[in-house]
This record gives C-alpha cells, sequence and structure tokens, in this order.
C-alpha cells in the first residue's frame, strides 16, 4: 500500500494478494456402549482453496485530524472445493469478480 497526505487530503492505493486453503469434516460417533467397539464415521468433507487478487484506491479530504474518505476494491477471485457427502462426491470451481466500496470517518489523534 502506498500513499501520499497533506493537511487537507490523503490518497492511497495498492495491490491485494491472497491465498487461503481451508478443510472441515462432519463426523458421527457412536456413544460408547460396553463391550461394544465403535469407530468414527466421516459423513461429510469439504476441502478446498482460494485466490484473491485486486487492487484498492482511496482518498479522503478534510483538515488536520477529521477526514471523510471513499475507498473503492476490485478484485478477482478463484476458488475451488471438493466435497464428498454420504458417499458421493463433487468438485467445485467458484470464480467472481467483487467491487467492494466504502465510506469513512477518519479520525486522527
Amino acid at each position: 500500500m502506498a500513499g501520499r497526505h497533506g493537511d487537507w487530503y490523503r490518497v492511497w492505493g495498492g495491490p491485494r494478494l491472497l491465498f487461503s486453503f481451508y478443510g472441515t469434516e462432519l463426523v458421527f460417533q457412536q456413544p460408547s456402549i460396553t463391550g461394544v467397539t465403535t469407530e468414527k464415521t466421516v459423513l461429510a468433507s469439504l476441502d478446498g482453496a482460494g485466490t484473491y487478487l485486486g487492487g484498492q484506491l482511496g482518498a479522503a479530504r478534510g483538515y488536520k485530524h477529521v477526514f471523510f474518505g471513499f475507498e473503492l476494491t476490485m478484485a478477482k477471485f478463484w476458488t475451488s472445493a471438493h466435497l464428498e457427502l454420504l458417499q458421493d462426491e463433487r468438485d467445485v470451481n467458484l470464480d467472481t469478480f467483487i467491487v467492494y466500496p466504502g465510506l469513512a470517518l477518519m479520525l486522527e489523534l
């Protein structure tokens, strides 16, 4: 992130890059019964990865310690997942483009 500032303005911008990996599972375990062995059964599992690549620009106007700003983040998000649910398996690819505007009141104390 890079930017400039003065007594009455602030401007900033920069690239954004994020990698994420995730996984979870739903497990059933029979409560123990005397003399009976129990084992865990995986009912569902989900594993995946995502990449987020984009940029951010922002500007603010004000004076000395109080500024009103606008920020815009735009990014492409690629993600894929592998789902197993009760012996059924699926691979999913979900791609999207994100436009994320924001307004801010900034106080510098």
